[in-house]
C-alpha cells in the first residue's frame, strides 16, 4: 500500500482518487501512524523498565512521569499494581507496608496521595524543630558559649514545644473536612511551597493553622 501511495504524491494517474496524498506532510503522517507505534511502544517499555522514584521526589511529579510511559504500554491491572507499588521509594514503601490491602491500581494511587500531604505535612514539623533548636543555640553561642538557656530562650524553646505537640495532635487524629473542601484541585509542588511560605493549609487553602 505505501509504495502506490507514495506514487499518487507525484502521478495521480497511477491511482484512485482515494488513495491521494494531499501533502508532503500528510504522507509522513501516515508513514509515522502507521510504522512508528512499535518504535515507541519499545521506547516506553526500556523507561518504564528504568523508572524509580527519587527518594525526595514527590509522588506528583513521579506519578506523572509513570503516565505518560504507562498509555504506551498493555499492563493487566495486576500486573500495573505491581510495578507501580515496586517503583515507589523506600518511604513510601515502608508507609504502604501496614497491612492495609490494596486490591487495585486506582486504590494505591490514592493511598499515595494520601500520604503525599501526609509525609509533607511531618516534614514541616521537623523543620520547625530544627529552626528552634538551631536559633535557641546560636543565641547561647553568642553569650560567649554559655549553654544555659536565658529565660527567654526556655519560654521561646516552650512555645515552639507546644506548637509542635499541637501540630502533631493535628497529624494524628482523623481530619474532618468540610464538604466545601474535599473536591479541592490537588496542589502542584509549586503551590505547595507557595503555601507553605505563606502558612496556608494544604487541605483547604486557609491561614492560620499548620497545612
Amino acid at each position: 500500500m505505501l509504495e502506490p501511495r507514495v506514487l499518487s504524491a507525484f502521478d495521480r494517474s497511477e491511482t484512485p482518487t482515494s488513495l491521494y496524498f494531499q501533502s508532503l506532510d500528510d504522507m509522513f503522517a501516515w508513514m509515522d501512524t502507521r510504522y512508528a507505534e512499535n518504535n515507541r511502544t519499545g521506547k516506553a517499555q526500556n523507561a518504564m523498565t528504568l523508572l524509580k522514584q527519587g527518594e525526595k521526589q514527590s509522588f506528583t511529579d513521579f506519578f506523572r512521569e509513570y503516565t505518560l510511559l504507562r498509555a504506551h504500554l498493555t499492563w493487566s491491572p495486576d500486573t500495573e499494581l505491581f510495578e507501580l507499588k515496586n517503583k515507589l521509594n523506600k518511604r513510601f514503601r515502608v508507609k504502604l507496608a501496614d497491612g492495609v490491602r490494596i486490591e487495585t491500581p486506582e486504590a494505591l494511587v490514592k493511598r499515595c496521595e494520601r500520604l503525599e500531604i501526609d509525609l509533607e505535612e511531618l516534614d514541616h514539623i521537623h523543620l520547625l524543630a530544627r529552626i528552634y533548636g538551631t536559633d535557641t543555640k546560636d543565641r547561647g553561642s553568642k553569650r560567649g558559649g554559655s549553654t544555659k538557656p536565658s529565660s527567654s530562650s526556655r519560654l521561646g524553646r516552650s512555645n515552639a514545644s507546644s506548637a509542635l505537640v499541637s501540630a502533631t495532635a493535628n497529624t494524628s487524629r482523623p481530619r474532618v473536612l468540610a464538604d466545601k473542601y474535599k473536591n479541592l484541585p490537588r496542589l502542584t509542588d509549586t503551590e505547595r511551597t507557595k503555601f507553605r511560605k505563606e502558612g496556608r493549609c494544604f487541605r483547604c487553602r486557609e491561614v492560620g493553622h499548620l497545612p
